[in-house]
């Protein structure tokens, strides 16, 4: 019989480990990813280890079917970033979101807050979704890793360029997109 490690197992039982870097330049980049968010390949997704909030744009929600943004369910919350200035959330959705490549998949359910307004991210994962996925950001590393029930998936930065260009949104097929 199969042993199946429990999520509390995967988090607490799995190491996980950044291999010296060679060659090290100082060049800081954020660390953007892609990920699969309700069946939808999401890329320009901001790790931000520095944020309380799970953000997802309007202007990408938008993309999602119909039956996926009826489940958004509007609110009063005020977000507030760096600047303190609040800003009016326009609704809250709960999405499941896949992270890694097979067979170093991850999945987990987030409750987003969906912000109107303009990024050059669509999606933005702070603290909860990171520490939902037991995920650790290294900027040196320029990439994010986590524990999976077959091992440590690792997910590269994305090269982003820092422009206020929106990024294309691709549907996937039926299934998992590997």
């Amino acid at each position: 019989m199969a042993f199946t490690k429990t999520p509390k197992e995967i988090l607490t039982k799995t190491p996980i480990i950044f291999q010296p870097i060679q060659n090290w330049t100082l060049s800081v980049p954020p660390v953007v990813i892609s990920a699969e968010i309700a069946n939808k390949f999401i890329s320009r997704i901001y790790t931000d280890t520095g944020s309380e909030a799970d953000i997802i744009y309007w202007y990408c929600l938008r993309t999602f079917p119909r039956h996926i943004r009826d489940r958004a369910r509007w609110t009063n919350l005020k977000v507030s970033g760096l600047t303190g200035t609040p800003v009016n959330a326009m609704a809250r959705i709960r999405l499941e979101v896949v992270m890694g490549t097979f067979p170093f998949l991850r999945t987990e359910t987030t409750d987003f807050t969906i912000l109107k307004g303009t990024s050059r991210f669509n999606v933005l994962f702070g603290r909860t979704k990171l520490a939902k996925f037991g995920a650790i950001a290294s900027t040196a590393h320029a990439e994010i890793r986590f524990p999976t029930p077959n091992g440590v998936a690792a997910i590269h930065s994305q090269h982003v360029a820092l422009t206020r260009e929106r990024s294309t949104f691709t549907n996937l097929p039926e299934g998992r997109a590997n």
